[in-house]
This record gives C-alpha cells, sequence and structure tokens, in this order.
C-alpha cells in the first residue's frame, strides 16, 4: 500500500474510489481514511466497458481481502475518469444525428470560419499545401435542416417561429429515424425561447430522443465553435447515456449507495445526471486527472513548472503547469473542427505501448503509430491473437520489459513470439530483431519529443527548465529516453505502482466543479 496523506477521506473505514479506463486498461485507486492507497488494474473491456470497470475495482478491493460488494458499500466517493466519448469521436462510432439551424445558416459547419485546411493540421500540411485537406464533414447534407427564425444579437425575436414550420420540421427530422437532435440557433445564447419551443415539440413527439441545444451546451458567440459542440455533443449523447446508466446500475446492484461523480474535461467532478446531458464536458477527463494531481502534489514537493506526460497503451498525452497552475483553453480543436470546450490545456498522440509498428508502402521507412491495437487483441506479446508487432513487444525484445514479471490480470508477456515477430519485421528492412527493436523505440521516443515540444517551446516554454513527470503504465519504459532528449532537468515518477494509475489517483481528489457561462449583459451592445 502507498501512503497519500493528502487524500484523507473523512469517517473511519471508508474509502475513496477513483477509475480511469483507457484504451488498453482500466485502472482503480481505492483510498482509505489513513490515505493508503491499493491499486486495482484490468485490461479494459471494449465491448462492455462496465466489466473492465469493475474488474478493475474488485481487484483493489482483493488487496484489502474484500469482495467488490464490500467495498463499494463501505465506499463515500466514486468518482470516474473516461475516454469513451472521445474514442467514440475518433473510431465513428457515434450516433445518427440531425441538426437544426437557422434559415441561411445550415452551412456553419462547412464553412468552418474559413480555417478548414488548416484547424488541427500537421506541421507537415501546413507547410505542403497539397498534403492538406478539409477534414471530414462532422454531418451530411440530409442531415441538416434550417428552420425560419431570428433573434438578433440583442435578443429580440425578429422572426418569431411557426408552429406549422415547427410541426413540419419535427416530422422530417423524425422521419429519418435519426438517434439524437442537436439545435443551434443563431444568437440563441441571448434568447433560448425558439430552442426551448423546439425541444418541446420534439419530446412531445419522441420523449427519449437525445437532444442537445446550442444555449445548453455552448451558451458563447461563436455559430462554428458552438454548433460544432452542440452536434458532438449529441453525437456520443446516445452512446454515452447507455453507457453511463450501465455504470450507475451495477453500482447499485453492487451496493454502492451514493452518486457517481464524472470526471470533466475542465479538471472537476459532474454527477451522473449532468454527465448524461453533456457527455461532451467528459473528453479526457482521465489525463485531466493526472494532470490536476500532479500540478497539486508538485507545488507540495516544490515543483511549479512541470511537463506532464501520461504514456498508456494507447497514446501519449502532455500537459504544461506553470507556476503550479495547470492551463486552460475556452476552444478546442476535436478531429480537426473548432468547439467550444472549456478544458484542461491536455493534447494527445498516438504514441502508446500499443503502437502498431508498420513499414510505409511509398517510402519503404518504418513508422510507429498513430493506429494501436487496443487492449483487444493487443500486441502480440499478449498471446490473444495480435498480428503486428507493437512498442510493447520492441521492448520486450530490447529487455525493457521483464517477461517473468506478468501485468495486470496476471498477464504473462510472450517474449519468443514478440521476438518472432520482430525479426520478420526486421527482415523487410535488413534489420536484425535488436535493430529493428531499436528502431521501433527511437521513433516513437522521437514523435513523444515531438508533442512534449510542440506544446512547451512553441507556447514560450523552454523545457530544460521544467521537471517531467512521467506516468502510466508505459512511462517508466521510455520516460528517461524521450526525457533526456528533451534536456529537462529531472524524471519524477509518483510513487510505488501509483505511476501507472495516476490519473486514476487524481479522479479521487477532484471536486464537484461545473462553470458557468451567461450572455454579456444588453448594456455591452449599448441596449438599455
Amino acid at each position: 500500500m502507498t501512503h497519500m496523506s493528502d487524500s484523507l477521506p473523512t469517517g473511519a473505514g471508508q474509502f475513496v474510489i477513483g477509475v480511469d479506463i483507457g484504451g488498453t486498461f482500466t485502472d482503480t485507486v481505492i483510498v482509505d481514511a489513513d490515505g493508503l492507497c491499493v491499486v486495482g488494474k484490468e485490461s479494459s473491456t471494449p465491448h462492455d466497458l462496465s466489466i473492465g470497470f469493475f474488474g478493475s475495482i474488485a481487484a483493489g478491493a482483493a488487496k484489502l481481502d474484500l469482495t467488490l460488494e464490500q467495498v463499494l458499500r463501505r465506499t463515500t466517493k466514486l468518482a470516474h475518469g473516461t475516454t469513451a466519448g472521445i474514442n467514440a469521436i475518433v473510431t465513428g462510432d457515434i450516433a445518427d444525428v440531425a441538426l437544426i439551424a437557422t434559415s441561411g445558416h445550415g452551412d456553419a459547419l462547412k464553412i468552418m470560419g474559413g480555417q478548414g485546411r488548416t484547424l488541427g493540421a500537421t506541421i507537415e500540411q501546413l507547410l505542403d499545401f497539397s498534403a492538406s485537406d478539409r477534414p471530414d464533414p462532422l454531418l451530411a447534407n440530409d442531415r441538416i435542416f434550417e428552420i425560419p427564425e431570428r433573434v438578433d444579437f440583442a435578443g429580440d425575436v425578429v422572426v418569431a417561429l411557426s408552429p406549422r414550420a415547427v410541426d413540419e420540421i419535427v416530422a422530417n427530422v423524425l422521419g429519418l429515424d435519426v438517434e439524437a437532435v442537436a439545435i443551434s440557433l443563431l444568437w440563441s445564447f441571448m434568447n433560448p425561447s425558439h430552442e426551448e419551443q423546439l425541444r418541446a415539440a420534439f419530446l412531445a413527439a419522441k420523449a427519449d430522443l437525445f437532444l442537445s441545444l446550442g444555449h445548453e451546451v455552448a451558451p458563447r458567440i461563436g455559430e462554428y465553435p458552438r454548433t460544432v459542440s452542440t452536434v458532438l455533443n449529441a453525437q456520443i449523447g446516445p452512446l454515452m447515456v447507455r453507457y453511463i446508466d450501465r455504470i450507475v446500475e451495477e453500482a447499485t446492484r453492487y451496493g454502492f449507495a451514493g452518486e457517481i461523480l464524472f470526471g470533466t474535461a475542465e479538471g472537476g467532478l459532474a454527477p451522473s445526471g449532468e454527465a448524461r446531458r453533456f457527455p461532451i464536458s467528459t473528453l479526457q477527463s482521465g489525463p485531466v486527472g493526472g494532470v490536476i494531481a500532479s500540478a497539486k502534489f508538485g507545488a507540495g514537493s516544490g515543483h511549479s513548472e512541470i511537463v506532464v506526460t501520461d504514456m498508456g497503451g494507447t497514446t501519449l498525452d502532455v500537459g504544461v503547469i506553470v507556476g503550479s497552475e495547470a492551463g486552460f483553453r475556452e476552444e478546442n480543436v476535436v478531429e480537426r473542427h473548432l468547439a467550444h470546450l472549456r478544458k484542461v490545456d491536455v493534447e494527445s498522440v498516438g504514441a502508446g505501448g500499443g503502437s502498431i509498428a508498420w513499414i510505409n508502402e511509398r517510402s519503404g521507412l518504418l513508422r510507429v503509430g498513430p493506429q494501436s491495437a487496443g487492449a483487444d487483441p493487443g500486441p502480440i506479446s499478449y498471446g490473444r491473437g495480435g498480428t503486428e508487432v507493437t512498442v510493447t513487444d520492441a521492448d520486450l525484445v530490447l529487455g525493457v520489459l521483464n517477461p517473468d514479471k506478468p501485468l495486470a490480470g496476471g498477464l504473462r508477456l510472450d517474449h519468443a513470439a514478440a521476438f518472432d515477430a520482430v525479426a520478420h519485421l526486421g527482415e523487410k528492412l535488413d534489420l536484425d530483431p535488436y535493430e529493428c527493436a531499436a528502431g521501433i523505440v527511437e521513433i516513437v521516443d522521437s514523435r513523444m519529443e515531438d508533442l512534449v515540444r510542440r506544446v512547451t517551446l512553441q507556447r514560450g516554454h523552454d523545457p530544460r527548465s521544467f521537471s517531467l513527470w512521467a506516468f502510466g503504465g508505459a512511462s517508466g519504459a521510455h520516460a528517461g529516453l524521450y526525457g533526456k532528449g528533451l534536456g529537462v532537468r529531472e524524471v519524477v515518477f509518483p510513487l510505488s505502482d501509483l505511476a501507472s494509475v495516476w490519473s486514476a489517483y487524481g479522479m479521487t481528489i477532484l471536486d464537484q466543479r461545473r462553470t458557468f457561462q451567461t450572455p454579456p449583459p444588453r448594456a455591452s451592445f449599448g441596449i438599455p
């Protein structure tokens, strides 16, 4: 057990639990009344994330000689960080959504504020115009509807909603059998009455329809990013509702009597009801927990300037802490679309233990990621049917990982299978197995160094004046290498086995918090 005195819950015999579901592993930290922590770690279960969720808690409970039910009955706080929403967006596993916009403004998603080729583009794409392109549209043309209405900048109704137009658009949208509806009308954040009328009409026609309203999701000026946020919220809404309900129902069945809290992108916790209405607020909440925990404990240990790197099985997540404070962004690019989303400033790259090594057919060069083997089937060395060489396999070949020491859940790595696969890949490159494995590691470490430089140097920070805090399941194998390349002052790992579950631990120390945004007063426009 690890002692973390700053995490003390109140009441003898009570527990605080943090759970973080990643692309490869699901992590749990259980903290008792004396600040002692135990760790539970299980493979993530993409087909039903709740299995890995409760399996990881059960693994932690077993270290306390308790059952899952016994721990949950004595738990006063259960906080959950999740990447389920962002994973759904990235993989396209999203709901069929229709958008309702003000007449004449249905093309806001296509116009993209004139930034289509540059938003979220890589440096290579920015320097080579022919290599750049607009991102895939969020919605097809037949899923975008316009309705005659107009509210002006001061919130005054210029064109009222016609009941006939409302009935027609409800019938047309529901005729498509969509799973969710996004309603983003011009200046609705100054006067939401028209969006509210449409909500009432849709619910009267289909009570269980998921509705996402612009004035609630992103009540800020900026038609394009507000519409993006509203649509993204709708696209992951049905999935997240099912996911959240499943977690809540199972927790209740196992004896948890409290309210499950879900991590938010801005570094707080929200009750399940809020997470159901605004699932977009949960994006990247797992990595955010690790950043907030690093800021808190960094301040207490004399580290006020920190580069945070969370290397898991799928991605490397990077944040910067300056003056003991995590940075925030009011707008964020999600899959190359600009969204109004207040979030702790965390950037990610597809570089983790499960990142797949492959050969570019055109250049004949070795590449690594961003594709990942994930948890199922996982790396070849997992013995679960994986067929593509990963960073984990390369680490095993190089002796960085110990085949005699099992991973979470007793998983033993198959050194022979990894060696044969790396050797086969190396033959195509005229490299021996060790040269190929070393090349894979060097490439992935270089990609991680590049991301850290992007979030430091490009924002005016010199990484050589920062400490590097490294955590996540794969950080111990690589932080020393990419840290040396960055020239940081020191590399810091959280105590004991908390290093691999630091983001889950971060969930245990977050507070319930939500930022509310209000439109500017009429007086700011010179209107009494």
